[in-house]
């Protein structure tokens, strides 16, 4: 071999080992890479069942292994929340300050830096980590909630409560977020706001410790001690076995403050009518749970005449109008409800029963505005969307009505459970047999009746033949002359309805659906 083909064979030799060591190297990077994301998972399995030892040690050698420079932020950011969780702020700090330098813009490291900082008492850079997540992400939750808690170490109370409002925006349905707003609010001073906020804290989840130990607060802050006892037990008797001993804690020391309040003569008496009105509320609930009408008035207007301050006030007087509701009285039942609106501007129980009271009297755009109102203060209040939707129904502004059946779907488990079958069964046959060609649908028709015969363990002969309905709509006749066959029968219906049944039975036969 001559040397010019001796240099050439080395130097391809060379090119082989160099290729087979990229290759290598490249097989060594993919097999770390896989690695290491399995111990990033296994971290944040461990995480969330709140191990947060194992959680570091997994994300630490996920950090060891080739994950790559974002990745590796987001898994820096990662242990930096378990350091947070562990109160190790120094590390936490560390941690999230790697993760910004490796994923620039990571907006769960500005949240999470910013939470130790608050906890450090570090507000002013607190204050610009939350900036800048928000600039990032202005639909973040958890960046507005924490720049509220910022600015109520400020005191600047009106930019906290916008911020927690921005907070509610992105996340509606969250009640530990109506329940800071209203301390917020209370710490202004604007108890009536604070009320209503703690109020639809729980009204969206009537089992939220948090939301009671918030209208806790602001009972106390007014000095309504009775209330506010009356709130932290039922926050103790709501919490977990795991947190009852530091409710029970919050309870003693509100009892001991209570005892120690200066009460003097004219503070006893308040104290003692805010107890006598609050009572009598309660036997008032009770007589009207038995549909004993006249009895209920009566001890909601003893109630009133006891003194109460204006939060129980306005409720009294919405009770009591739905009292005379139930009794035909409608111009009673308004006037109570307009004097309940006007002592307390966000109450939504009052909006609806007035929007109730209006619908009866056919006063429908009254109505309307009164359901609208009440959605906007609660988005989730399905009842509403039904009533407001039946209105336009009755109006033939059929995409309106649509939007809001399509609401009361959404928001069915807001609604008891006794009822939600038999709605769902009644806006299924709406969508199934409607003449109105654009209130129809056929697919949401099936998705509907079929939940209503779900939750009836397919034993309702009602939901069946809407079942089948939906079927035809849909161009399944096969199905639809199945489930009205068992409809027929399962069916307790009269004589008229069984033909009505029967005739349909014949239709989808004929390939044809049922229209109303």
């Amino acid at each position: 071999m001559t040397k010019t083909a001796k240099i050439a064979w080395s130097i391809a030799t060379l090119g082989v080992l160099v290729a087979t060591a990229s290759i290598s190297f490249a097989i060594y990077c993919a097999i770390s890479f896989q690695r290491g994301t399995e111990l990033w998972n296994e971290g944040v399995a461990a995480a969330s069942r709140g191990d947060f030892d194992t959680a570091i040690s997994k994300y630490d050698a996920a950090l060891r292994t080739r994950l790559g420079d974002s990745s590796a932020g987001i898994v820096y950011s990662n242990r930096g929340l378990a350091y947070n969780s562990k109160k190790l702020l120094d590390s936490a700090v560390s941690d999230f300050t790697k993760a910004l330098r490796l994923h620039p813009g990571l907006v769960e490291a500005y949240i999470g830096r910013s939470f130790a900082y608050i906890r450090q008492g570090q507000i002013d850079k607190a204050l610009g980590d939350t900036d800048a997540a928000i600039q990032l992400n202005p639909n973040s939750r958890d960046a507005y909630q924490n720049r509220a808690i910022v600015f109520l170490w400020k005191k600047e109370f009106d930019r906290a409560i916008s911020d927690l409002s921005e907070a509610i925006r992105c996340d509606p349905a969250n009640a530990d977020l109506y329940a800071r707003r209203g301390n917020a609010f209370a710490a202004k001073g604007d108890y009536d706001a604070a009320m209503a906020s703690c109020e639809s804290a729980i009204r969206l989840a009537p089992k939220s410790v948090e939301a009671y130990l918030g209208r806790a607060a602001v009972w106390e802050q007014q000095n309504r001690w009775y209330e506010a006892i009356n709130d932290y037990d039922t926050a103790y008797q709501l919490a977990p076995d795991a947190g009852k001993a530091k409710v029970a804690s919050i309870l003693q020391a509100a009892r001991a403050r209570a005892d120690a309040f200066p009460k003097t003569q004219r503070r006893l008496e308040s104290y003692a009518s805010e107890k006598r009105a609050f009572d009598l509320l309660n036997q008032g609930i009770k007589a009207q749970s038995q549909r004993k009408y006249d009895e209920a008035i009566r001890l909601y207007s003893e109630a009133l005449a006891a003194g109460p301050g204006l939060h129980n006030r306005a409720v009294i007087l919405s009770n009591r109008g739905t009292a005379f509701a139930f009794l035909k009285q409608r111009e009673k039942s308004t006037r109570d409800y307009d004097e309940a609106i006007r002592l307390n501007p966000v109450f939504v129980e009052a909006y609806y029963n007035r929007g109730i009271n209006h619908r009866e009297l056919k006063q429908f755009d009254k109505a309307i505005a009164d359901f609208s109102e009440t959605i906007r203060l609660n988005p989730r209040y399905a009842r509403a969307y039904l009533h407001r939707g039946s209105i336009y129904l009755r109006q033939r502004k059929f995409e309106q009505a649509n939007k809001d059946y399509n609401a009361v779907v959404a928001e069915i488990d807001q609604l008891e459970p006794e009822i939600r079958h038999s709605l769902l069964n009644d806006i299924a046959w709406l969508r199934a047999t409607f003449p109105q060609q654009s209130l129809r649908d056929g697919k949401q028709a099936l998705s509907e009746a079929t939940q209503a015969c779900e939750l009836t363990e397919w034993k309702n002969g009602a939901y069946l033949d809407t079942l089948a309905a939906a079927y035809a709509e849909a161009g399944d006749f096969e199905n639809a002359v199945k489930f009205q066959a068992h409809a027929i029968e399962l069916s307790a219906a009269s004589t008229d309805q069984q033909a009505g049944i029967r005739k349909r039975l014949e239709l989808y036969r004929k390939k044809k659906p049922y229209r109303e």
